[in-house]
């Protein structure tokens, strides 16, 4: 069996500014596309460029959390180049071909895929034509600084930093003055510890959250209010 077939993460990525239409194959030269996938071992390129990095080299880490699993990966613009690519030099606005995938297997064989794009189907390995994008930029704008601002929907947002130890943040907004639960539970459904359960004001809210006495691994956050739940994952590594 390949190594899609396995519990595994792929990423499809064009490193350029695209702006005309979306290529249908893989194109190396000034407009490169790049394919990985990532194993428990290594990092790897799918465009046979062979092994990106390994598990402990200080360039990919990758734990796993039974049945879950975290990793994290870095690679210089320099060295995922190959042949004659040209390197990505990277400027504020640009939007870049991405499209990451999430290959399931529990144990009894490859069960599906979860992908960004709408239109992939499958067959981001084939085209970057169905590939989603993203963009670059590293400058935040402020649109008003004014203190009468009220979100007027109920969100709650990915925690930060995430992955934390042991502390980290959590954001969330409601429309309008509610009784609000926020807890945290583990990966069996178990409740953690609650760090809200009052009413609020409409607006944005922050919680804190201190997990020094909490084991490693992904907890679940939700909030709750009016018959609403929204969740969203965390992963605490120490």
């Amino acid at each position: 069996n390949g190594w899609w077939t396995s519990d595994v993460v792929q990423i499809c990525i064009g490193l350029y500014d695209q702006r005309g239409p979306k290529h249908v194959g893989m194109e190396r030269g000034e407009e490169p596309d790049y394919k990985m996938y990532f194993t428990p071992a290594s990092a790897n390129s799918d465009n046979g460029a062979g092994v990106l990095a390994e598990h402990g080299d200080g360039n990919y880490y990758y734990e796993t959390f039974n049945p879950d699993y975290v990793f994290e990966f870095r690679i210089s613009l320099d060295d995922i180049l190959i042949d004659d690519d040209a390197r990505l030099t990277p400027l504020n606005g640009m939007r870049t071909p991405f499209e990451p995938m999430i290959h399931d297997n529990d144990g009894s064989g490859w069960e599906g895929l979860l992908v960004l794009s709408p239109i992939n189907n499958d067959n981001a390995h084939q085209t970057c034509e169905v590939w989603s994008s993203t963009w670059i930029g590293d400058q935040a704008t402020t649109m008003s600084t004014g203190s009468d601002i009220v979100l007027n929907e109920f969100a709650l947002h990915q925690n930060y930093p995430n992955p934390f130890n042991p502390k980290t943040t959590i954001r969330f907004s409601i429309p309008e003055f509610q009784l609000v639960n926020l807890s945290v539970y583990n990966m069996l459904g178990q409740q953690v510890i609650t760090l809200i359960d009052k009413e609020l004001s409409a607006g944005y809210h922050v919680a804190n959250w201190n997990a020094g006495n909490i084991a490693s691994g992904i907890y679940i956050y939700k909030l709750t209010s009016k018959g609403k739940t929204l969740t969203q994952k965390m992963v605490l590594m120490k």
